[in-house]
């Protein structure tokens, strides 16, 4: 099933692995779909066209554009290094739209496709309510409407252990 659809630009990253859409279990895990369970909203895959000026401005609204040039190497929206997208002035000139896609399998496994169809990652996902998943330690919440898939990463005790402190007294 392949939707177009939204999800949030910063919310997955995990591990590069080597599971595929024809081979949805990664090693170790059995694929075991309860044919009388629910099958979740969330499976299916979920596409669309990502530019280098929104991932950009998705790590600057999250604290996280000092991050930006090593997260947008590699990735096909723009050509260089981590080194060289640093020192550019404008780090999205000359990038280009990229389609990318996240897919969640009814046996729990996750992954995101590249645009060239190519698997850049995967994972193990758990449903925990019906707006809520966890990849790893990562937690998102999810809305469904219709083809379209937000996603909202859950950052919460992250961002507090993360805060400023100062050395105190004992």
């Amino acid at each position: 099933m392949r939707r177009r659809g939204i999800f949030a630009v910063v919310a997955i990253t995990a591990a590069c692995g080597g599971s595929s859409l024809n081979n949805p279990a990664p090693s170790g895990v059995e694929p075991t779909p309860s044919p009388s369970a629910e099958v979740s909203p969330l499976v299916g895959e979920w596409a669309r066209v990502t530019t280098c000026e929104e991932i950009l401005q998705a790590f600057e609204d999250a604290g996280l554009g000092g991050t930006a040039p090593q997260m947008l190497a590699g990735n096909g929206l723009v050509k260089g290094t981590p080194e060289q997208l640093a020192k550019k002035e404008k780090i999205c000139k000359g990038a280009v739209p990229r389609e990318h896609s996240h897919f969640f399998t009814e046996w729990g496994t996750s992954g995101s496709l590249d645009w060239n169809g190519d698997q850049v990652d995967d994972g193990v996902y758990e449903i925990v309510d019906d707006r809520t998943f966890t990849i790893g330690d990562a937690t998102f919440h999810f809305d469904v409407q219709g083809d379209e898939l937000m996603l909202e990463p859950v950052l919460g005790w992250m961002v507090a252990v993360a805060s400023p402190a100062r050395r105190g007294s004992a």
